[in-house]
């Protein structure tokens, strides 16, 4: 990443969170020139996979409704390395 990609990358934040039905990413498009085949991939804390490999675009909806409340981790990759990572809370 370059110093550039690391101060866009760091504005990715997924909202509303916590949630009820859905979160958005929203990403640079910068970000999205720079890096191929950009990936979303959400799991729960035992490690089961919720949402995978979801390719990303410059504003990403992702349907949250159907799963349990509480806390799942995310992480946004490209070509094997991870670009960011965080959490989100479903209510």
């Amino acid at each position: 990443l370059s110093i550039n990609d690391f101060s866009l990358v760091e504005k990715i934040t997924p909202f509303p969170n916590p949630a009820m039905n859905s979160v958005i990413f929203k990403i640079d498009e910068q970000i999205l020139n720079n890096h191929q085949d950009l990936r979303l991939t959400v799991i729960d804390l035992t490690g089961r996979v919720v949402v995978s490999n979801l390719e990303l675009q410059t504003e990403t909806n992702i349907d949250v409704s159907m799963l349990f409340n509480g806390m799942y981790l995310y992480t946004i990759s490209s070509q094997n390395s991870i670009l960011k990572s965080g959490q989100i809370l479903k209510k």
